[in-house]
């Protein structure tokens, strides 16, 4: 929901990550050329008309000493939670540091952050893909300003939070407590109440059946593709069901038996419900649509477990990295269709 300039209002709904509408690097011939800074996007910007400050005219997009900080695509899930959250698990961005979790996207001379806010969402100032080059070039996967986004400004970190922006702390040991992990092994699972592992055995077994359904739609669109993009859409649906997929099942299902035991990935259990993914998936009839919503339902299947299983504490390091890992190179792969999708309608 934009941020309404004209009545002042400091709450907006922020919609993460590559769901975000707008938020996907779109492609787009780009009047005026493509964009090397954010100081490209002034011109873009001067059509919005006046910030939502009365002696302000139009957002400063020129060269200034306000930082904006994208979130790095490994830290998305982490952003997605929000700020309290990532307070409570040690997982605040350091405002000292902030490379390891998100890149420098600019500086400009604005000092509103609802403004920045505003004026850096995709429809506002990339309104044709300008940006697309520039967001490539720093490795990123959103275009517009999304929550786990940061504003800097006179030395303050503003983290973009589910509703208006949190200041980061200068320290993050001056946070009180700090994540635990316990230690996690087949033995040890009495640790953990029966509801938290429960729990977490069918959070993952719902993102396991999401790769097997995925693994099956691909295939049988790779199949069934025909039109004169035959060759291109043959090969790249090739590509996701031989790819990475294939070691992306086999290495969850190992680590739910080593976990849970080899009822957790028990056969007819996974069917069920990628049985239900791959008819609900069916009722899209474009494969590329089709592909696209299956990806942005694992996104939510990782997203849940990962939700559950650090709020239990029953995630274990490894399965975090894999989780993380799984959901990034996914992100990928939306991309692709995205893109496909976007060309097609060109």
């Amino acid at each position: 929901m934009p941020l309404n300039r004209t009545n002042g209002s400091t709450l907006a709904l922020i919609v993460t990550g590559a769901l975000a509408a707008g938020s996907l690097v779109r492609r787009g011939s780009a009047s005026g050329g493509r964009y090397t800074s954010l100081q490209d996007a002034q011109q873009a910007l001067d059509r919005l008309g006046p910030c939502r400050l009365p002696d302000v005219d139009k957002v400063d997009f020129s060269k200034g000493s306000t930082e904006v900080w994208y979130f790095r695509p490994e830290f998305s899930l982490d952003s997605s939670m929000g700020y309290d959250w990532l307070a409570e698990h040690g997982r605040l961005p350091d405002s000292r540091a902030l490379k390891k979790t998100h890149v420098l996207l600019g500086s400009v001379g604005e000092k509103d952050k609802e403004c920045i806010w505003h004026a850096l969402q995709g429809e506002h100032w990339s309104p044709r893909g300008e940006a697309r080059d520039l967001i490539e070039s720093k490795g990123l996967h959103h275009t517009s300003m999304s929550m786990g986004d940061v504003i800097v400004i006179d030395g303050t970190a503003h983290l973009v939070d589910r509703f208006g922006f949190r200041a980061l702390p200068r320290s993050i040991r001056a946070l009180k407590g700090s994540r635990s992990i316990p230690p996690h092994s087949p033995m040890e699972r009495e640790r953990f109440s029966e509801d938290a592992v429960g729990g977490s055995r069918e959070f993952l077994l719902d993102v396991l059946a999401h790769l097997r359904a995925q693994h099956w739609d691909f295939w049988t669109t790779h199949w069934r593709v025909h039109g004169q993009s035959f060759y291109g859409d043959h090969l790249l649906f090739q590509r996701l069901y031989t790819g990475p997929l294939n070691d992306q099942i086999d290495q969850l299902g190992e680590k739910m038996t080593a976990f849970f035991g080899g009822d957790a990935v028990e056969s007819m259990k996974v069917l069920d419900r990628a049985r239900e993914l791959v008819g609900a998936w069916a009722k899209t009839e474009d494969p590329y649509e089709r592909a696209i919503a299956s990806e942005q339902s694992l996104q939510a299947a990782i997203m849940r477990a990962v939700m559950w299983m650090r709020e239990h504490h029953t995630i274990t390091l490894g399965m975090d990295d894999y989780l993380m890992s799984l959901a990034n190179q996914h992100e990928t792969n939306l991309y692709l269709l995205q893109q496909r999708v976007f060309k097609a309608g060109e």
